[in-house]
Order: structure tokens, then sequence, then C-alpha cells
């Protein structure tokens, strides 16, 4: 590989978003099937809550699974399915499905008990749910918001721009030379073996 190369390599990979990587709709689905037995995990060791909505309606989007954020934790270090303190999806105009957060069964209770169902109920409808449930609907949408025709009301007249980009990265502005996960740092020409913490 030749400097030019590498440079132009390191500046794709390190742009603001990440490097520009385009995956074929036929590409994506293949990732999601290869992924699925992975990340399941992450979604039936988390206790189930149903909410039914007698007066509040939810809206719901081109991408409705929402990720909330762990308010424990620092903004700067992002959600995902992990660090989530909860996932939330609205099934439909009345009835939102919140995966809750598993920090309170950590050492205590397998995640395959809490996959059982024991620990899901029913939750109490409440203004403040709906408000959470349209929020992270809104704000996880990438181009479409979607309502029933009586539920106007409930968008708001400001929505956020449309996203074009799904995964923020970051990096450093400038490599040090250390390496980020540990081990050797990689030489020219060599080849470099991650270390599993």
């Amino acid at each position: 590989m030749s400097t030019d190369e590498a440079e132009r390599i390191w500046n794709e990979a390190t742009q603001p978003g990440g490097p520009p990587i385009k995956l074929a709709p036929v590409g994506h689905i293949r990732q999601m099937l290869e992924l699925t037995p992975e990340l399941v995990k992450y979604f039936v060791s988390r206790p189930w809550q149903i909410y039914h909505f007698s007066r509040r309606s939810l809206l719901t989007c081109d991408a409705p699974v929402s990720l909330i954020p762990n308010p424990q934790l620092d903004g700067d270090e992002g959600t995902g399915l992990l660090n989530a303190w909860a996932i939330v999806v609205p099934l439909s105009r009345r009835t939102g499905l919140l995966l809750g957060n598993p920090e309170a069964f950590f050492g205590k209770i397998s995640g395959a008990e809490v996959a059982t169902g024991r620990f899901d109920h029913r939750g109490e409808p409440s203004t403040a749910v709906a408000q959470m449930f349209n929020d992270a609907t809104i704000e996880n949408a990438r181009q479409w918001v979607y309502h029933h025709p009586d539920d106007k009301a409930v968008v708001p007249e400001k929505l956020p721009e449309p996203r074009t980009v799904e995964i923020q990265t970051s990096s450093p502005e400038v490599f040090s030379g250390e390496p980020f996960f540990g081990g050797e740092t990689p030489r020219q020409g060599g080849n470099a073996t991650p270390q599993t913490p």
C-alpha cells in the first residue's frame, strides 16, 4: 500500500460520521440474519412492560425501535443495546412495548430466567409515559413520522430534520500512535491482533 493510499483510507476512516460505507439491501438483510442470534439476548433478557392507553395516542415512524439513554451514564458515551436504559416500540396507536432496564437483575437473576417472562407486566399508562414513547419515536425517525388522522395534535409543529447518518462515530483528531484497546501498536506492513479485554 502506498503512502497516498494509506492517507486516503485514514482520512475516510476518521472523518465525521465514519467511513463512507455503502451496503446493498441484500447485504444488509444478510448482515441482520447473521447478527440476530447474537442480538436476541439483549432483548429477551430485559423485563417487558406493555402499556395500553385509552386516552393518549402513540406515534410511529420509519425506524420505530428506539433506545432510551441511561440517565446515569455520560451522554457522550452513546447508547446501544447493552447500555440503553430501555427500548421502546409503539405497537399500535394505543399500545406500546417497553423493554426495561435489566441492571436490577445483574448478579441476582440470570438473563435466561428473565427471558421466561416471569418479570414482565402491564405498565401503568400515563401522559408522561406516552410522551416518552412519542419523543423517542420522533427522535429516532429517519425521514417519516406516522400518525392516525385523529391524532394530528400529538405531532409537534417543529420536527427534527431527516437523518442521513444512521450511526455516529468519533475518533481522536490526531492519532498519538498509542493503541486504542491495548496490545502493541501496529507497525507499517505488519499485522496486529486485537487483544480481548
